[in-house]
């Protein structure tokens, strides 16, 4: 009986939630992205200024967020293995 008893089916379906909401983020962000890139392109003034300003905010903080779901994606692979392999190795027999 291995000591932590992982599950490794519900580890990787943690991670590739956390995989689908990244892809999410970055479908949406390409999405918006034209969206105000389209608008600014045939509209100027203090309105789209403030659009493309406010986007540009937007853009950073979802990437931000985008990166540290990377972090999580990677952290828990990294874990998963450890624990796999600490589990092969502490098998009872």
């Amino acid at each position: 009986m291995a000591m932590t008893q992982i599950d490794q089916e519900q580890f990787n379906k943690v991670i590739q939630q956390h995989t689908d909401v990244q892809s999410f983020i970055q479908q949406s962000q390409a999405q918006i992205r034209g969206e105000v890139e389209n608008a600014a392109s045939v509209n100027n003034g203090a309105m789209i200024n403030s659009l493309v300003q406010a986007h540009e905010d937007w853009e950073t903080k979802m990437n931000d967020i985008s990166n540290n779901l990377t972090h999580m994606v990677e952290s828990m692979k990294q874990t998963q293995s450890k624990l796999a392999e600490q589990d092969e190795s502490n098998i009872i027999k």
